[in-house]
Parts: structure tokens; C-alpha cells; sequence
């Protein structure tokens, strides 16, 4: 009888010691899963087809001297061939700045449509940021404005137009960027038919967005 009880005894331990020790086995290799899957970086994806909208904040200069608060905002429509390498199949942007020198006001607006290339540095950051630079180039026209208690004119015209750019992703979506963009060409008065050739340079700070989906990338 006591052989036969001490017999139970046992088995009943090593049910439950197989039983819990099973589990505490499952839920460790539970933890080691999850933990691995935390830690593996998502899957690398680019946008290969983009709308992207564009603001920016800094000064217009040129040669004579004027030096204008500015700001612009822009529309692009991108595509990349690769992670790497892409184009600007269009960009239409709108430069504006005024400002006052020596008891003269003056405004200046560019309105400019560009096309051109881009390239993107390989992603880091878990793969959600990336650098990148952009060359545009293309056509824009130029209204400038002067206005004094003596005189006032309006200048329209236009010419070519460049933009270089340079940025980084903070999300796949978000950026931040400083622009360089000439304009140049000649305008002519509307009321004194004068002709002027300006060239005017904008340098700015500028933060934007890309809208379209999320291409995953096999090599």
C-alpha cells in the first residue's frame, strides 16, 4: 500500500513538473521571439512614384544689391527608377519676396516650372531616413515692383532658372532641406517700357512632403 501510494506520489510530480516546465519552455521561447522580431529592421521600401508638396523661408539677392525676406512653396511630381537615382518630371514653384532699401519698396515674385534629376544615399535609421540631392532646371518669369513717394514701376519678364537642393528624410515622407535658386532673364517696364536684365538669387531653408505608397526593394 505504501509502495503503491509513494509510485503515485511520483508519477503526479513528474506530471506537473513536465506539465510546467513545458510551459515555462513555451513562454521563454515566446519572449525570444518577440524580442528577435522587435529587433529586426523593417523591410527597405521607396517611394517610385511621388506627389510632393514644398515650403520654404529665406532671402532673394541680386547683383544691385536688393536683399528681400522670401519665402516659396512648390508641387512636384517625382519618379524613381531605383532607390538611388530618380527624376523631377515636373516641379512648379513660386518664389515671393519683398522688402524696403533707402525709402524704397520693392516686392519681387518668380513663378518658375522646372524639371530634373535626384539621388538618394542608401537608408539608415532602420531604414526610414535617407539624405538626397536634387538638380532642377527649367523657365520663370519675374515681376518686380519698385515704389517710392517720387516713382513706381512694375518690371515683367522672364528667363531660365535653376535650383540645386539638398536634404535629408526624417521619415519616409518628411524632409528638410537648404534650396539654392537663380532666376534670370530680362524684364521690361510696363509703364516706361525700360528694359532691365536681372538675376536674382534665392537661398532657403525648406521643409516638405512626399505623398505615394511605399515600393518595397529586392536587390
Amino acid at each position: 500500500m505504501k509502495k503503491t501510494l509513494i509510485i503515485s506520489l511520483l508519477l503526479t510530480f513528474t506530471a506537473i513538473n513536465n506539465l510546467f516546465g513545458q510551459r515555462y519552455d513555451d513562454e521563454i521561447t515566446i519572449k525570444k521571439t518577440t524580442v528577435t522580431t522587435k529587433e529586426e529592421p523593417n523591410g527597405r521600401t521607396y517611394k517610385k512614384n511621388a506627389f510632393g508638396l514644398d515650403f520654404g523661408f529665406g532671402k532673394i539677392t541680386d547683383d544691385e544689391g536688393l536683399d528681400e525676406t522670401a519665402f516659396d512653396f512648390g508641387l512636384r511630381y517625382m519618379h524613381y527608377f531605383n532607390p538611388y537615382i530618380g527624376a523631377d518630371f515636373f516641379k512648379y514653384q513660386m518664389n515671393i519676396g519683398s522688402g524696403e532699401t533707402n525709402g524704397v519698396d520693392h516686392f519681387i515674385v518668380n513663378p518658375q516650372l522646372m524639371i530634373g534629376i535626384r539621388g538618394s544615399s542608401p537608408q539608415f535609421a532602420n531604414n526610414r531616413m535617407h539624405a538626397y540631392a536634387a538638380f532642377r532646371f527649367g523657365f520663370g518669369a519675374t515681376i518686380f515692383g519698385i515704389e517710392s513717394s517720387q516713382y513706381s514701376e512694375t518690371f515683367i519678364g522672364g528667363g531660365s532658372c535653376y535650383e540645386f537642393e539638398i536634404g535629408i528624410h526624417l521619415t519616409r515622407t518628411f524632409f528638410i532641406a537648404y534650396a539654392y535658386n537663380h532666376q534670370g532673364g530680362n524684364v521690361t517696364g510696363v509703364d516706361s517700357e525700360m528694359e532691365v536684365n536681372i538675376r536674382n538669387n534665392y537661398s532657403a531653408l525648406r521643409i516638405g512632403f512626399n505623398f505615394g505608397k511605399n515600393t518595397p526593394y529586392s536587390k
